[in-house]
């Protein structure tokens, strides 16, 4: 099923907060926490704050040089469901992002700084989505490092799935 833009922002703010308040029901032990060769929680939201910042460009620069840059669609938008198991299935054959999405290391204290980060960044994807037409969000294509080129809604499904994905990895190495 398509998903509208405002229903994409409702699940965009939704998923994000109960990432963020997992994060902030964390005791420090178990943000600097996780098993060996995994991502503790400091670092899963650092990657987060990375991916949604990249998206956040596109927001930034007149259609038409996205256009000219990445091209524009020559499909439909895949639905939501369909777009995350295709990145489950990419997933599990390369889980590795590329380097510039690898998160830092970073000390608690770096915690509220980040998430405030996160949530102004949520603000201008939000923002910015609302601003698109339905016909931008099917027309325009990014790249994804996993899935390629993807349409704007499918990367704005992408990251309403990613901020889950997320929370449940952060769960899993913290109960």
């Amino acid at each position: 099923m398509k998903l509208e833009k405002n229903i994409i922002v409702t699940n965009l703010k939704a998923n994000h907060q109960r990432f963020i308040d997992l994060i902030n029901s964390l005791s420090d032990e178990k943000l600097v926490y996780a098993p060996e060769g995994k991502w503790n929680a400091m670092q899963q939201l650092d990657h987060l704050c990375s991916s949604v910042s990249a998206v956040n460009k596109v927001f930034k620069l007149p259609k038409f040089i996205v256009k000219w840059k990445f091209g524009t669609a020559n499909r439909i938008s895949k639905p939501y469901e369909g777009l995350v198991a295709k990145y489950q299935e990419r997933l599990s054959v390369a889980n590795v992002p590329p380097a510039r999405f690898q998160p830092k290391t970073l000390p608690i204290s770096a915690k509220k700084e980040r998430l405030e980060q996160l949530k102004a960044d949520l603000d201008i994807m939000c923002a910015g989505t609302l601003k698109m037409s339905e016909k931008d969000l099917d027309e325009l294509v990014l790249p994804h490092p996993l899935l390629g080129k993807i349409t704007l809604r499918e990367m704005l499904y992408f990251t309403i799935y990613h901020a889950e994905f997320h929370e449940n990895a952060v769960k899993k190495y913290t109960e």
